[in-house]
């Protein structure tokens, strides 16, 4: 990025200015770019931004746009993923919409950016963050992706790690199942192909 306008876009950036939290917003929403043009300023100067133990407004900001437009890009997921976590326990706070949206991050990065969610824990303390109606969202988040992949990857990714998690719900972990997430989860089997056979004593349970 030449230096003139890595200058001016940091003092946009940091600015406090009403019409800068627009650009933060914007900026936040097109990280991956930020990082492939330019890895030195996307690290160095956008990465804080989303911090919130830096500054929540900024942190805010960013994160509103990212969720929004976000994509878990691999060299994002390492720079990001501690911010992620910290915006998850302000869930809470966020209006339905965009709760929503950060669950679903959560299920996109569960399925596709993890080889096993479960191994490293980061979904079992993740879903403990989550209320009732996220833990539904959530599932029908994981079903809505699952309809969409390529039947070989969704098979791939049951024998890792999303059989285990089914029979862990079962369970009651990390949270009790309810009703609704459990009729999800059922639904889940439409996209299951050759190891539909293989769910059906889960859905009897």
């Amino acid at each position: 990025m030449p230096a003139g306008i890595a200058q001016s876009l940091k003092l946009i950036l940091e600015t406090t200015e009403g019409e800068d939290a627009h650009a933060r917003v914007l900026c936040g929403r097109r990280q991956k770019y930020f990082i492939s043009i330019d890895r030195n300023f996307g690290e160095g100067e956008m990465v804080p931004l989303f911090n919130w133990q830096a500054n929540e407004l900024t942190a805010e900001q960013c994160w509103h746009g990212y969720l929004w437009w976000g994509r878990w890009v691999p060299d994002l997921i390492e720079l990001l993923l501690p911010d992620f976590d910290e915006t998850l326990k302000r869930l809470g706070e966020f209006p339905e919409k965009l709760r929503n949206l950060a669950v679903s991050h959560v299920a996109g990065l569960a399925l596709f950016r993890f080889d096993n969610p479960l191994v490293s824990g980061w979904l079992g303390k993740t879903l403990l963050k989550c209320l009732e109606n996220d833990l539904n969202h959530f599932t029908s988040e994981v079903g809505r992706f699952l309809g969409g992949t390529d039947n070989a990857v969704v098979v791939k990714i049951w024998d890792r790690w999303l059989k285990e998690y089914w029979q862990k719900r079962l369970l009651g972990t990390p949270k009790p199942l309810s009703g609704e997430e459990a009729t999800e989860m059922v639904l889940w089997t439409l996209s299951l192909g050759e190891r539909f056979p293989d769910s059906l004593s889960l859905v009897h349970q």
